[in-house]
């Protein structure tokens, strides 16, 4: 029977989406399994000793987390653990990992706007790490090769907490687009921010502002995170991920090392594809 810690952040829908393949593949295989996941309490702290504590008491075969050093990948490994990394702040070397179609996301939601016809777009982001800059390579380099004659204005917010920002200097980026913009933001977290931030201007400027939502500024997130995008108001069109299928190959690599009983030779990848553009009201609107 393998059993199998989630090390990650289960606030995320991506995560949670995770989970579920990897469930999806132990039902598949009619095998008990177990998959268990690292108490919030101390992913949160990133209390690294209560957690190898953890999960040298509940016996496991295999992480799958977001893992910030290879410190703890270290340790795990010389215990034997099979580790898989989920991407997080930077790229782990030598490590498998699940990672993602992130320069392609923002060619992907550049293509989306041009069908539209923007010709002012912005990047946005409030996390400062290498997925979210790829993204933002993707969407500029891309925006740059099709319609060089365009106007690109891009924004990453400086390092801190990630619900701490500064709605100022959102407010004063957003005020200098010209407009209509379209933006993309390198989540959906990042996407409800700024419809968060627009919608207090206008309360705060009126008339004088021009950041209606999708009429002013159109915005698009990405993961397709549902009780995010339809939280938002209006709602959020984001790139859904197939994270699901990432999570199902993860426990069969899994699987698949635990039942050769041989060391894992190279580090093995696993890519979550970026799939489609689910519409909502934040773009849906096609300027003059």
């Amino acid at each position: 029977m393998a059993r199998i810690v989630f090390m990650t952040d289960l606030s995320e829908s991506y995560a949670r989406r995770l989970v579920v393949g990897a469930s999806r593949y132990v039902l598949s295989k009619g095998e008990a399994w177990s998959l268990f996941r690292i108490p919030w309490v101390m992913f949160g702290e990133r209390d690294w000793e209560a957690m190898l504590s953890y999960v040298e008491k509940m016996d496991v075969d295999a992480v799958i987390g977001q893992f910030e050093d290879m410190d703890m990948v270290r340790q795990l490994k010389q215990r034997g653990i099979i580790v898989v990394a989920q991407d997080y702040k930077k790229i782990l070397p030598g490590v498998s990992r699940i990672t993602g179609e992130y320069y392609e996301s923002g060619a992907m939601a550049v293509r989306y706007f041009l069908e539209k016809g923007f010709t002012s777009f912005g990047f946005f982001s409030t996390l400062r790490y290498f997925w979210a800059d790829e993204r933002r390579k993707g969407f500029e380099e891309t925006l740059f090769q099709l319609k060089p004659d365009c106007s690109l204005s891009c924004l990453s917010l400086p390092e801190r907490n990630v619900w701490i920002y500064d709605i100022d200097l959102i407010q004063d980026w957003l005020l200098s687009l010209p407009k209509p913009a379209a933006i993309m933001a390198c989540d959906d977290n990042s996407a409800y921010q700024l419809i968060e931030v627009c919608s207090h201007i206008s309360k705060k400027l009126g008339d004088k502002a021009s950041v209606r939502v999708p009429e002013d500024i159109a915005i698009l997130g990405v993961d397709n995170d549902e009780s995010v995008c339809n939280l938002s108001t209006p709602t959020l069109t984001s790139i859904e991920q197939e994270a699901e299928k990432g999570g199902f190959e993860a426990a069969a690599y899994i699987d698949r090392l635990l039942k050769s009983g041989e060391p894992e030779s190279i580090p093995y990848e696993i890519v979550v594809h970026a799939s489609k553009i689910v519409t909502r009201a934040s773009t849906d609107i096609f300027p003059l």
